[in-house]
């Protein structure tokens, strides 16, 4: 149980790391279109729009499913290969 612990931990802190890596990356190569934004907001409605925004929950379950299946196939591999 302990290993289990020691890899989902690690795997989500690595999994942390890349996606705060990805977003700087494209943050910084991300150039803006002013002209065409200035453009577009004329189409713009002139009330308060109140969005929901994704929810990084679902990424992080997905990444523990994958990270546990990740740990517990080879496993089950070991014990039908005996």
């Amino acid at each position: 149980m302990k290993n289990y612990i020691i890899f989902i931990a690690s795997f989500l802190l690595f999994f942390f790391i890349t996606q705060w890596a990805l977003g700087v990356l494209y943050t910084m190569v991300y150039t803006p279109n002013i002209s065409e934004a200035w453009n577009r907001s004329g189409d713009l409605s002139q009330g308060i729009v109140i969005a929901k925004g994704s929810s990084n929950l679902i990424t992080l379950l997905t990444a523990g499913v994958a990270a546990t299946a990740a740990y517990f196939i080879p496993r089950a591999f070991k014990r039908f290969s005996k």
